[in-house]
């Protein structure tokens, strides 16, 4: 199942860009250290930011979302998690500074995974 979990913002220019390079400094950092399957994920153009991961184990979603919340909290922004299918993003839930942490196990049933 390939799955993102990107900067969600009402105003991602006065919110984000102005620690774009320190958010993306922070997953490449994360991502280093944990030799996580997830990928930096960056369309600025867009306004996307973030993680894409393939996986259908709320475990391997687990560790790159605790990365996130904590980037979260430390620049007061909030991501959102969804599928893509199809070529279409399906957003399934959000996280964050405003939004709280997230549960793994509600996130993976709302992902539709088994385990």
């Amino acid at each position: 199942m390939h799955i993102y979990c990107f900067i969600e913002s009402h105003d991602f220019a006065d919110d984000v860009v102005p620690h774009i390079e320190a958010i993306e400094a922070d997953i490449n950092q994360w991502l280093t250290e944990s030799r996580s399957s997830a990928t930096l994920f960056k369309a600025l153009d867009d306004e996307l930011l973030g993680l894409t991961i393939e996986t259908n184990k709320k475990m391997t979603l687990k560790k790159p979302l605790d990365c996130l919340n904590t980037i979260a909290q430390n620049y007061k922004i909030d991501f959102v998690v969804g599928i893509i299918k199809n070529n279409e993003r399906e957003d399934v839930c959000y996280f964050g500074y405003e939004e709280g942490a997230f549960n793994i196990s509600e996130t993976a049933n709302y992902l539709g995974f088994d385990k």
